[in-house]
């Protein structure tokens, strides 16, 4: 059990327990509302005692960063800050993806084409005026995380949906912003890097 579970199981258990399950349920697992708001489990006792459980997000405890110069660290500071504002569009992202690879796994390259087109155009109606005015270090990272999620370049990713020419066209513009769409997310090329985004995993969020 990590250690957040034992914690916030022994937590509840002292401050709540007996005011959530006043009367004497059956021993076991049962699933309660807590204030009516929150669904929580706890493991009913044969002598009536009450434990809830709460699973939350799991958590590193880590021992205070050191940076070689102030260049790491005020490079850190700004992947940090600006991580959290691209995470729904690196979530959306993701998620489009693997509903074009599920709704077009059996369709022709034709309709497939099409079904894509169409769904491009949905997007741009919504994302375009906010994706626009993303920073150079946003886009960075917003490909950066998409990347780590789906385990493939981004190059790899936009030539699959859009075809080898649009890969090659972004791959090109993209230099010009210090892109590299071909290469892909690699653990322990960059450990700043690693270390922001391993606070913004995608899976947590499209849970």
């Amino acid at each position: 059990m990590k250690i957040n579970q034992i914690g916030i199981l022994f937590f509840f258990s002292i401050c709540f327990g007996g005011q959530l399950f006043s009367q004497e349920p059956a021993p076991g697992y049962v699933y309660r509302q807590a204030d009516g708001r929150y669904l929580v489990s706890a493991l009913i006792q044969p002598n009536g005692d009450t434990l809830l459980y709460v699973q939350l997000r799991e958590f590193e405890v880590k021992a205070p960063k050191f940076f070689a110069n102030a260049a790491d660290y005020k490079r850190w500071e700004l992947y940090r800050r600006l991580a959290p504002t691209v995470v729904p569009y690196a979530v959306r992202t993701v998620q489009l993806y693997r509903q074009i690879e599920v709704a077009t796994r059996d369709m022709a390259n034709r309709d497939r084409k099409k079904y894509i087109k169409q769904l491009e155009n949905q997007m741009e109606d919504q994302l375009k005026k906010s994706l626009t005015n993303l920073t150079r270090t946003q886009g960075f990272l917003l490909i950066e995380m998409v990347e780590k999620e789906l385990h493939t370049p981004f190059y790899d990713l936009v030539k699959d949906v859009k075809g080898s020419f649009s890969a090659f066209y972004w791959n090109e513009f993209g230099k010009m912003y210090n892109y590299q769409l071909k290469s892909g997310y690699e653990r322990g090329k960059d450990p700043i890097l690693d270390s922001v985004l391993d606070q913004h995993d995608l899976s947590y969020y499209m849970r």
